[in-house]
């Protein structure tokens, strides 16, 4: 009995916004992760799921205001390993590749191969920003709804005039956790 109960927490059967309520009904959605932003309505494994495609089209769209020369110079700049893996597998039918990020192994990978002249970059904040580039510009905020909540109402910038050498400081900017 229980087995069927608890079904709809570790089988995607229900759509998000009915799976959130029926979690809180049955005590709560069980969390793998703990702290600030990482908390949510729904199983994490499940909210993990959500906001991709969406993500994507944003930073399509974000893209779609360059100028054409700016669109063929862009790179683009992910915090975490799933959103820079989500741009990459979800992003190249949108023209967005390839994508950049220091977090676990795409730290391994490398810099890229020169500092952009214009950067799409998710989720950092002015004042990192404002130290790497002389131009920042808050182009929109990424939505995702029961997503987890640190990807919802994340800030995409479109970054110029680069201060430092990307490549240079690569070493020291790798994130592992």
């Amino acid at each position: 009995m229980w087995g069927l109960v608890l079904l709809p927490i570790g089988v995607p059967v229900l759509p998000p916004e009915p799976l959130a309520a029926y979690a809180t009904t049955v005590g709560g959605a069980p969390q793998i992760e703990r702290g600030a932003g990482k908390r949510t309505s729904l199983p994490q494994w499940f909210a993990d799921r959500l906001g991709w495609e969406a993500l994507a089209d944003d930073v399509a769209a974000v893209r779609d205001t360059l100028s054409e020369h700016e669109r063929r110079e862009v790179m683009f700049f992910a915090p975490s390993y799933g959103q820079a893996g989500a741009l990459e597998w979800l992003g190249r039918s949108r023209g967005i590749a390839p994508v950049y990020s220091t977090h676990n192994s795409y730290h391994s990978w490398g810099p890229p191969p020169r500092t952009p002249s214009v950067a799409i970059v998710l989720g950092e904040g002015t004042d990192r920003l404002d130290q790497l580039f002389g131009r920042v510009e808050l182009a929109r905020f990424h939505q995702c709804g029961l997503c987890m909540p640190w990807r919802n109402n994340m800030p995409i910038w479109i970054v110029r005039e680069p201060k430092i050498d990307i490549r240079a400081q690569w070493p020291d900017w790798k994130h592992y956790e």
